[in-house]
């Protein structure tokens, strides 16, 4: 068993993995493995209000937000848990 260096990468806010794509690949070419993580509420999975990609965006001011629930210890524990996967 051979030991890899893998630099993990978070994005920061109003972000996604998607945002490291040329860090992920440069990393490659120096023989560097790179991981992007997605944190709970960001990335293509991330919920948009409802009406956010309609005119005039409505609802937009008075929805609740679904991502109210995201408070710091559920990404920190969000992000223990991918470098546990990223570790394995």
């Amino acid at each position: 068993m051979t030991e890899t260096t893998a630099c993990v990468l978070v994005h920061g806010a109003w972000h996604s993995s998607l945002h490291w794509a040329a860090t992920q690949r440069a990393l490659a070419a120096q023989g560097t493995v790179g991981v992007a993580v997605d944190l709970p509420g960001h990335g293509v999975t991330a919920p948009l209000p409802s009406g956010y990609l309609r005119p005039g965006q409505p609802g937009l001011a008075t929805e609740p937000s679904a991502l109210a629930a995201l408070t710091p210890e559920v990404l920190v524990d969000a992000l223990i848990a991918e470098l546990a996967e990223v570790r394995r």
